[in-house]
Formats: C-alpha cells, sequence, structure tokens
C-alpha cells in the first residue's frame, strides 16, 4: 500500500455501501484543503466504538487536508416508512432550531431575510444528515463492524484515486509553469549582464549633462563611480539563489510524495529573492520581467496549495 511516491491534490469523493440483511450501510467520504490534517466522523450512534479505529485506518491513506465521514444505517423492512418519519422528525427539530436561532439575533437587534433563513436552515440539515435506525439497546456485531472497515476502504479507495488524477494534472500544470519561470530567469540574467554598461553610459551622459563640456571627464573618477553603483545594483547573489530555488522545486516535484509544504516554502523562498532583486535593479527591462515572474509565482502557489 505504498504510494509516497505519488503525488497527491487534497480533494476528492468517494462512497460505498452494502446490504446486511435487512441492515443498509451507506459510507460518503471528501477531502478538502487544509493546511494540517482534520478528520470529521459523523456515524450512527451504534457505530461510535469504532470511530477510533476508522480514524486511524483514514489516516494511513490521509496526510494532510480536512476529511468528511459520514455513515449512514437504516433498515431495508421500514425504509419507506421510517424515511417519511424520520424526515419529518429531522424538519420538525430543523424549523425549531431555526427559531432559536432568530431568537437569540433578535435579542441582539439583528434580523434575517428568507434568503439567509435557507441557508442557516441548509446548515443545520448538513449537521443533522446522520441517518441512524440502531436503537439504544442494540449492540454492534463484529461482523457488521468488519464490513463496515471494509466499505470504508472501497469509499478511500475511491476518493484516493480522484485525489491521484487531479495530483497528475496538477503536477504537470506545475512543471510547465515553472519550466516557464527558469526561461524567464534565463532572461534576467542576461539583462543584468548588461547592467554594467547601462550604468556607465547614463553616468558619462548625466556629467556631461551637468558640466555642459565645460571640464574634461576623468575616466578613473568616472569609472569608480560606475563601480560603486554597479556593486549597488549587482544582482548576482540574488539570481545564484533564485535559479538555486528553482531547481530544489523541480527536483521536489520529481520526487513526489508528500511535497505540499515544502514546495509552499520554496515558492516563499522565490518569491524574496524576486522582491530583492527587483528593489536592486536600475533597469526598466529587469523590473518587467521580476514582475511577469512574480504573477506566475503567485499561479504556481495557487497550484501548490492544492497538494498534500
Amino acid at each position: 500500500m505504498s504510494l509516497e511516491k505519488n503525488i497527491y491534490s487534497m480533494t476528492g469523493y468517494g462512497r460505498a455501501s452494502m446490504t446486511l440483511g435487512t441492515v443498509i450501510i451507506g459510507i460518503e467520504c471528501k477531502s478538502l484543503n487544509s493546511r494540517y490534517l482534520e478528520v470529521s466522523c459523523k456515524l450512527p450512534r451504534l457505530y461510535n466504538p469504532l470511530e477510533l479505529q476508522l480514524r486511524q485506518f483514514i489516516q494511513t491513506y490521509i496526510s494532510r487536508g480536512r476529511f468528511e465521514l459520514l455513515v449512514s444505517r437504516r433498515l431495508e423492512s421500514t425504509q419507506d416508512e421510517g424515511d417519511v418519519v424520520e424526515q419529518s422528525q429531522l424538519l420538525s427539530e430543523t424549523k425549531k432550531k431555526l427559531g432559536e436561532v432568530e431568537a437569540q439575533y433578535l435579542g441582539l437587534g439583528v434580523t434575517f431575510d428568507n434568503s439567509q433563513r435557507f441557508e442557516i436552515a441548509r446548515q443545520l440539515l448538513s449537521s443533522s444528515r446522520v441517518v441512524d435506525s440502531s436503537n439504544e439497546d442494540e449492540i454492534l456485531s463484529e461482523f457488521e463492524a468488519a464490513e463496515i472497515k471494509k466499505a470504508l476502504e472501497v469509499a478511500v479507495l475511491q476518493l484516493q484515486k480522484q485525489r491521484s488524477d487531479e495530483g497528475q494534472r496538477l503536477l504537470q500544470d506545475l512543471n510547465d509553469r515553472i519550466s516557464q519561470l527558469i526561461k524567464d530567469v534565463s532572461e534576467l540574467k542576461k539583462k543584468a549582464a548588461e547592467i554594467p554598461k547601462l550604468l556607465s553610459e547614463r553616468m558619462s551622459e548625466r556629467i556631461k549633462t551637468s558640466l555642459a563640456s565645460l571640464i574634461e571627464i576623468d575616466p578613473a573618477r568616472l569609472l569608480q563611480e560606475v563601480a560603486l553603483l554597479v556593486d549597488k545594483a549587482d544582482v548576482t547573489e540574488e539570481l545564484v539563489r533564485l535559479e538555486s530555488h528553482l531547481e530544489l522545486f523541480k527536483d521536489t516535484l520529481r520526487a513526489g510524495g508528500l511535497v505540499g509544504k515544502r514546495l509552499d516554502f520554496v515558492c516563499q523562498e522565490i518569491f524574496r529573492e524576486l522582491n530583492t532583486l527587483g528593489g536592486k535593479s536600475a533597469s526598466a527591462e529587469i523590473q518587467a520581467i521580476v514582475v511577469t515572474c512574480k504573477v506566475e509565482l503567485e499561479r504556481i502557489r495557487e497550484q501548490v496549495q492544492n497538494l498534500e
């Protein structure tokens, strides 16, 4: 079950269902983006003793993101009648809770329009979706517990397939974007190499204009002034670090596995070097390329934040 070389998106969905005699069990799971691992389980009361085991199983597949598990259980023989009674009770309870929420906010001078009431009711219904036909005296059998775990594995593997497919799409997109960024940085190097000549020409022109050619320019003094300006505007170190970070980004993608946090950190380092480089440069062309790089880097970072 070792899948560490794959790259996974943090979003996916899976479901499974089974019938055990007169019992119908449904499992739904979905994962969303999150900085850390968060597992939320909504289980019928009968399955509460299994929650720790189910969480541990989920964590063998999911390392980062918000994972939501919904398990329902109902009796086939009373499905039609039970569903009607259950939905009626659920709606009644939701209406009551909605009234309580409105009363609380009314005391604060806040009222809701119909669209706001609908949204609150929808959230209340969503939080009460677990279907539970078990009674308080019922005991979970070992057979049913084992079957639940099998069904969960089916649902999680389906979710993992979606996460893997999306991860491969993100991988391709990131490779294309980082290749473009490398080309832009290569262009930055060419422009940076022209800075000494550019500064020398600017300084010479400025001195000639200021002195109106009345005094002969001392070449040694001009060279010294240009050297000071070149030293201040030198971006060699930033370019070297930038290329190093870009290579690290590509290497991390090639290695695969849990790359999301690492790539996000590398993006921050790349952005820092671009900021420094843009601040030191006296070239309008370099400034324009730096802006282009920042735009592309922001797109890269948005994609990286979808990775596990």
